[in-house]
């Protein structure tokens, strides 16, 4: 039991040193503490008050990027069945009309799925998230691919589309591909959302003002709409439109600029429009990416809405020389096993499915699949859990490892590297278009 000595003496000593060091600096500065104790008592208070208020905002952050992350997923399981029979619809024999109202529902799919990953990034982006990648570049190419994919709905609308890849930028760089191409979808689809008639022109070069930071400059040039002097102060904040009709008639969240904006930013660069309304407006895009290599091609200048070419003989390509793989599908919804039982009934692959982790792991014991499609999120046993458990099966019986690919509506970065961790090979998250997944089933059958 403590006794008064016990207590008193550590306050005491405490009491002696405090006034020792009081004097100490008395003596040397002629500036007594006592008058400043209550000011440093305040202080101690004040920072316990912002620890607090800090820990407070930590909590809201992640509940809120917890509450997009189940929102996303909630939304993209459903979203995925319904492009999924999109697409299946696609294949059969349908008149005009309605060809067109199929038409009408792939875009809406589409549109919404744009909106869900733009909301995503924005929250992560708040959240300080989000994280580059910094990988080769091959920076002309990717330029000309995000050309070439718009270029059938510039023929559609009768613009003219050129784009123009200066020498001086003919070089393989480093950075992060994706993102970049995410910038350059946004500005060239708003170019070509928002141009009637007339022609869009993207130049890539050298940036050589002094003033704007980045050695790269993309810009995009259209004769759209354009957009006014007011209307050109609030077009990167979030769910920001120059105009409120702009929404009602042509779409869009008001996401994509912004979410443009900061990841420029975050490469060193940045983006500003300058525009004219009824004339149409030009996007200056700027990025500094480190020189890796210069790559020796000639100086690509093409108008490229006539040079978009497909593939026609890639459904039968993807077919030959392939070996019968067989496949354990699960996922605890019907309509996705369903959906995926129809994409593979033209391959040669044998299927089995199940319903939730539990009966994946038993029936993985007995089949011993090339392939498993795991869902994630799943009653009884998680995807996580039983390829965990998969995987230990392998172990134990000696068995080659089987290719596990997440088929997830889990999009985070986060989630992406738990299911690696857990022993997945591969994520594709939903939806996807069935032509990604018999892609890459392809791929795997002809290894």
């Amino acid at each position: 039991m403590l006794d008064i000595y016990t207590i008193w003496v550590p306050i005491y000593r405490v009491h002696v040193l405090f006034k020792a060091l009081t004097a100490m600096v008395s003596l040397y500065t002629g500036v007594s503490l006592i008058p400043l104790i209550p000011q440093l008592l305040a202080l101690k208070d004040e920072a316990a008050s912002l620890q607090s208020l800090n820990s407070q905002l930590e909590v809201a952050s992640r509940i809120k990027s917890e509450f997009i992350s189940n929102m996303s997923h909630e939304i993209r399981t459903p979203l995925h069945v319904l492009i999924g029979v999109t697409d299946l619809l696609e294949e059969s024999e349908l008149n005009e009309e309605k060809k067109h109202f199929l038409e009408i529902a792939r875009k809406s799919g589409d549109s919404l799925l744009n909106i869900i990953n733009n909301i995503l990034d924005l929250s992560k982006i708040e959240s300080g998230l989000v994280e580059l990648e910094n990988i080769e570049i091959d920076l002309p190419r990717l330029v000309k691919s995000s050309c070439d994919i718009f270029s059938i709905e510039a023929q559609r609308k009768g613009l003219k589309f050129t784009f123009d890849i200066a020498p001086e930028i003919q070089n393989i760089y480093t950075g992060d591909p994706t993102r970049i191409q995410q910038i350059l979808f946004n500005i060239i689809s708003n170019a070509l959302k928002f141009t009637i008639h007339g022609e869009i022109t993207l130049i890539a070069k050298g940036n050589a003002e002094s003033t704007v930071p980045g050695n790269i400059r993309i810009e995009v040039i259209d004769s759209g709409i354009g957009i006014g002097p007011d209307e050109l102060k609030t077009l990167f904040r979030p769910f920001s439109q120059a105009d409120s009709t702009i929404t009602r008639k042509y779409g869009g969240s008001g996401l994509g600029l912004s979410i443009s904006s900061h990841l420029a930013g975050m490469m060193g660069g940045s983006i500003r429009a300058d525009s004219i309304k009824g004339r149409g407006s030009r996007f200056i895009l700027t990025l500094h990416l480190p020189i890796l290599r210069e790559k020796k091609e000639s100086h690509q200048k093409k108008q490229i809405f006539e040079t978009f070419d497909s593939d026609s003989n890639s459904k039968s390509k993807s077919k030959s020389k392939s070996k019968q793989l067989k496949i354990l599908v699960v996922d605890d919804s019907e309509d996705n096993r369903n959906l995926i039982r129809i994409y593979l009934k033209s391959r040669p692959q044998r299927l089995i499915f199940a319903e939730n982790g539990q009966s994946a792991v038993n029936i993985y014991k007995e089949f011993k699949p090339d392939l498993v499609l795991m869902d994630i999120q799943m009653p009884v046993l998680n995807g996580i859990s039983a390829t965990r458990q998969m995987r230990e099966i392998e172990k134990e019986k000696n068995w080659s490892p089987a290719q596990i690919w997440a088929l997830t509506a889990h999009a985070m970065k986060e989630d992406l590297q738990e299911n690696i961790a857990a022993g997945c090979d591969l994520q594709i998250t939903k939806p996807f278009h069935k032509n990604e997944l018999l892609k890459l089933i392809d791929d795997l059958a002809r290894a």
